[in-house]
């Protein structure tokens, strides 16, 4: 971090015509009840230890370090939202996922705006469900 040699000015690349595609995002409040309703697919891309400490009830964990493997084995009948803590993460999914075909949603804020938004989290030690078999016990 002490030795930058360059930086990523989104704007400057806009500007030069460089960006070619883009993706949906929503905040949490937006998607809940698409979330609730099994409209979408949530998937949550953090760490084990994040994943394991709480977690949105609906989703399911997929570390974002696994998915470029395992895409193909996520359902593209229905969009899929990504979520991490703060959504850095997720934006990185989300570009992963759409690269593959799926129409994906990035949830803007991540797990943190789903928190301070006061929606329902699960904070039980024994749910460990998991897309693709990725869980880690």
């Amino acid at each position: 971090m002490d030795n930058v040699r360059g930086y990523f000015d989104a704007t400057q690349v806009r500007a030069a015509g460089l960006a070619k595609q883009s993706y949906q995002t929503a905040t949490p409040a937006e998607l809940k009840s698409r979330i609730e309703s099994g409209q979408v697919d949530l998937i949550d891309v953090r760490s084990d230890e994040e994943w394991k400490s709480s977690r949105i009830a609906q989703a399911e964990h997929l570390f974002l370090g696994g998915l470029p493997s395992n895409v193909a084995a996520l359902d593209v009948g229905k969009p899929i939202v990504a979520h991490c803590q703060g959504g850095g993460r997720s934006a990185i999914a989300a570009s992963l996922l759409q690269s593959a075909g799926l129409e994906v949603i990035n949830m803007t804020g991540g797990f943190s705006a789903w928190t301070q938004a006061g929606l329902p989290i699960d904070k039980t030690s024994a749910h460990v469900a998991c897309k693709v078999g990725l869980a880690i016990s």
